[in-house]
C-alpha cells in the first residue's frame, strides 16, 4: 500500500511539474523574422574625414529612394587639408575580392547627393564585403574608404 501510494504521490508531483513547465503556445512565435543590414568596417582616412547616418525606411520617399530597398545611409566626407581649393570628390565602389566580376550596382548604389555626400542603398544582400572609396577630385593621395558588409540581423 505505501509503495502504491507513494507511485502515486509521483506522479502527481510529475503531472504538476510537467504542468507548470508548458508555455501557452498562444503566445509562442514560431515565425523567425529577419532583417538586413550593413556594417561598415576598415575605415581608412588619408585627409577624408568619413561620416554615415542610416536612413530610416519611413524617410525613404522623401529621400527618394525605392521602396524595396533593403537599408540605406548617407555618407559624409570631408577633405581635412586646407590648402585644397577644390573640395569636390569621387566616390566608387567595387568588390574586396579583384576576382569578382558581378556588377556591384546589382547589390550596392552610391549616389551622390552633393561633392561630399552620397547615398549608399543596399538592394539586396551580398556574401563578399565591398570597399567603398572616396577621392579628392584634384589630389587622388587624399582618399578615404572603408568596407562594407550585408548582414542578416535576427530580432
Amino acid at each position: 500500500m505505501k509503495k502504491l501510494f507513494f507511485i502515486l504521490i509521483l506522479i502527481v508531483f510529475v503531472f504538476i511539474f510537467c504542468v507548470s513547465c508548458t508555455e501557452d503556445s498562444s503566445d509562442v512565435n514560431i515565425d523567425v523574422d529577419y532583417t538586413s543590414n550593413l556594417s561598415i568596417d576598415n575605415i581608412s582616412n588619408n585627409n577624408i574625414e568619413i561620416q554615415y547616418t542610416l536612413i530610416p525606411s519611413e524617410a525613404y520617399k522623401a529621400n527618394n529612394i525605392p521602396n524595396d530597398t533593403i537599408c540605406a545611409y548617407i555618407f559624409s566626407a570631408s577633405i581635412l587639408s586646407d590648402n585644397l581649393e577644390d573640395k569636390s570628390l569621387y566616390w566608387d565602389i567595387f568588390w574586396c575580392d579583384p576576382t569578382i566580376t558581378n556588377d556591384t550596382n546589382n547589390y550596392i548604389i552610391v549616389e551622390r547627393t552633393s561633392e561630399t555626400t552620397a547615398k549608399v542603398i543596399c538592394k539586396k544582400g551580398f556574401r563578399v564585403p565591398l570597399t567603398l572609396k572616396i577621392t579628392s577630385n584634384t589630389n587622388p593621395d587624399i582618399n578615404a574608404s572603408c568596407n562594407i558588409n550585408y548582414v542578416l540581423k535576427e530580432l
